[in-house]
């Protein structure tokens, strides 16, 4: 709300076709100027990017890179059953 313009650039990595379809319905409501900073990437274009940007070893397992993925949910059931 204070700074609505700071926003550099979102990237968008590895959509489903769902959201493929939202897109086309939502992107005539987004102003020009976020539609410029927002990049839709395929999951091979994600990856080239995400180790130009931060290095394959700085980026989870689950995202293509070699950090393990510490504290992911992986299973939602035995997240919920464990004691906290």
């Amino acid at each position: 709300m204070h700074y609505p313009y700071r926003l550099g650039t979102i990237y968008i990595c590895n959509p489903g076709m769902a959201f493929g379809m939202l897109w086309k319905l939502a992107k005539p409501f987004i102003p020009a100027r976020a539609l410029k900073k927002t990049t839709v990437l395929t999951k091979a274009e994600a990856k080239v990017l995400l180790e130009e940007m931060l290095g394959l070893e700085n980026v989870e397992e689950d995202f293509g890179g070699l950090r393990p993925s510490k504290g992911a949910v992986k299973d939602l059931d035995t997240y919920l059953d464990r004691d906290h």
